[in-house]
């Protein structure tokens, strides 16, 4: 089962835009906060009329993940996003972008996570100038709610991880206790931390170029990841990609730990690297 690794969010190109072309955000809810790192600065869309933001990326790029963060949905469901894609802004194609239904786990992050492929199926990923996006989950009567949204290509690694990552907890609460040894808990949010250990990656996956090439060019590697987000850029990673719901359950928004800055090489074209990602809410 496939792992991914998402870190350039395309919607923060600089020739990137975004628009609402049917109705308008809320006031103090601008479509811009979709930019924002920081959840909490999101944008509200009236339900009515279940408006489509347009996204114009400035260019034709690929796209394998379009994710909604911290959204009011009260659950995930079939149909939750449309994505639609344009080469001219004009003439429109769905995409195929399965969300999953998932009732169990409601303390995860309030957030869809899609794979998006060209409408007809078949594992090419996208490749676009143009999305329309269109959220529909259940929600309050009078808006849907997003934190940020996220655009971007993926390292794909086909083996996927090595067995032994793990998926915890870090719980940013305090528990006091009295001398009479009563406990009290002040409870925080908490955030998850994946640690996803690869080996046996090959020259392409770790470097962006095949073992016995002389030129290279722009594509997702885990040289650029370490070059690009370093442990302060936002990133997208999940251990198990192939299925929405094991996207959902594994799948991680956040930032890499310092110590995940390394590839390793291991024999050949073979190379190994250990990433901690932190989450962010």
């Amino acid at each position: 089962m496939s792992a991914i690794i998402c870190y350039r969010n395309l919607l923060d190109a600089p020739g990137a835009s975004l628009s609402l072309p049917s109705g308008a955000p809320l006031p103090g809810y601008p479509l811009d906060n979709l930019r924002a790192r920081q959840l909490a600065r999101s944008t509200r869309l009236p339900t009515l009329g279940s408006p489509a933001i347009v996204v114009d990326l400035g260019a034709a790029a690929t796209v394998d993940v379009v994710a909604l963060l911290g959204i009011n949905a009260t659950a995930v469901g079939a149909g939750d996003v449309t994505v639609q894609y344009s080469s001219n802004g004009t003439s429109w194609s769905t995409a195929s972008a399965v969300s999953p239904v998932d009732s169990g786990a409601p303390d995860l992050p309030r957030s869809v996570l899609v794979r998006v492929r060209p409408g007809g199926g078949g594992g090419m990923k996208l490749t676009t100038r143009y999305l329309r996006i269109t959220p529909a989950w259940a929600s309050p009567p009078s808006y849907r709610e997003i934190g940020r949204l996220y655009i971007a290509d993926s390292i794909e690694v086909p083996q996927g991880c090595d067995r032994g990552w793990t998926l915890g907890s870090r719980d940013y609460g305090v528990l006091d206790r009295s001398a009479g040894l009563q406990y009290y808990a002040d409870r925080r949010t908490r955030g998850r931390v994946l640690t996803m250990p690869m080996s046996g990656i090959n020259t392409s996956i770790a470097f962006g170029f095949s073992e016995s090439s002389t030129s290279g060019g722009p594509a997702p590697s885990l040289d650029d990841l370490i070059n690009y987000a370093g442990s302060t850029g936002d990133v997208i990673v999940a251990p198990r990609a192939d299925s929405p719901l094991w996207l959902r359950r594994t799948g991680v928004y956040g930032h890499l730990t310092d110590d995940s800055l390394r590839i390793e090489h291991q024999a050949g074209p073979n190379y190994a690297c250990t990433l901690t990602v932190e989450e962010e809410r």
